[in-house]
This record gives C-alpha cells, structure tokens and sequence, in this order.
C-alpha cells in the first residue's frame, strides 16, 4: 500500500499526485491520500480548467486497487469531487463538506459525483445553497466513515473496487465536460 501526503490541491500538488497515482496504478497498489486541515479545500481559478481536475478524479476512481482518504478540516470544492471520487474517506472529527455554489459544484465535478453518492435532490439542495455537512451529516449520508480503515482482502478489495466502479464511469467524462460548459455559462 502507498500512502501519500498532500499539503494543498494547488497545481503542483496535483500533478505530484497524479504522478503518484500512475505510479501505484502500475504496481496495481492499493493507495492511502491523506491531507492535513486546508490540504481538501480548492475553487477553481480563472487560469485552471475543469478537465484538470476531472482528470485527477477520474483516475482516483479508475485506479486499479482501492483508494481512502483520510480528511481534515474543511473539504470544499474540488476536495468534495476527490472525496466522492475516492473508495473510502475517513473523516476527522473537525471535517466539514461543501460543494461551494452551483457553478463550483459544476465545474469541479462535485455535484455530478454527489448525485450519484446521494440522492439528485439532496445533491441539487446543497448545490443551490452551499451548505456545508458537518461530520456527523456527512456519516449519515454514507459520503464518509468514522474509522480508520484496514484492507484485510486485497484480492476481494479489487474486486469490490472493480464491481463498485463501471457503472459509475460509463458516460462521466462526457458529463463531467457538460456540466463544466454549464459552469461557464453560469459564471459568464
């Protein structure tokens, strides 16, 4: 298993994480991202492009073996679409979740990720208003855990990933550049 440390989701961040991601992938490792409070939080600027970070999403949910999280602080943005993105999210007990507004739900991929994890309306109802889960909600909602977890079938473990996986990648990169032309019209 790789466990890797992210300080932030800035660009530099990102591709360090993708390169890390790729190579995991290679070795069909499982992987542990971990990220300290303020590592999850991140709107897109003016000089990012959604496919950026629809990318790093996607890969989080191709990756071969499982993928956790382990979250601190405040996830908003596009933290929230590599939450949704990700295996299995371990949540502090100081972790919050936001998609943002609808336009940054939009364009990072939240609010494609969260109607899928959730139901469309609860989805809808929190990119409309921009609310923010605390941990307990997120829990409740089955977006995160409250413990710790230990891979004890790895075998099994990339089965279940692979299972888990299809049905929610079939069609997403075609409606993850949808949703991110809605953005720009919204924000225009």
């Amino acid at each position: 298993m790789q466990t890797i440390d992210i300080t932030s989701l800035d660009r530099e961040a990102r591709a360090r994480l993708t390169g890390e991601l790729k190579s995991a992938a290679k070795a069909r490792e499982a992987v542990v991202i971990r990220g300290a409070a303020g590592a999850w939080q991140h709107e897109l600027a003016a000089d990012e492009t959604a496919a950026d970070f629809h990318a790093l999403a996607l890969s989080l949910m191709s990756h071969p073996a499982p993928v956790a999280l382990s979250v601190d602080g405040a996830v908003t943005g596009f933290g929230v679409a590599l939450v949704l993105a990700a295996d299995v999210v371990v949540a502090s007990a100081g972790a919050t979740l936001s998609t943002g507004g609808g336009a940054t739900a939009l364009a990072t991929g939240a609010f494609r990720l969260l109607a899928t994890a959730v139901s469309p309306a609860f989805a809808a109802a929190l990119a409309y208003t921009g609310r923010t889960l605390s941990r307990a909600e997120s829990i409740a909602a089955g977006l995160v855990v409250d413990a710790d977890v230990e891979v004890i079938d790895t075998a099994g473990a990339m089965a279940v990933k692979r299972a888990s996986v299809a049905d929610r990648l079939a069609g997403l990169t075609d409606a993850l550049a949808y949703d991110a032309l809605l953005a720009r019209t919204v924000s225009s």
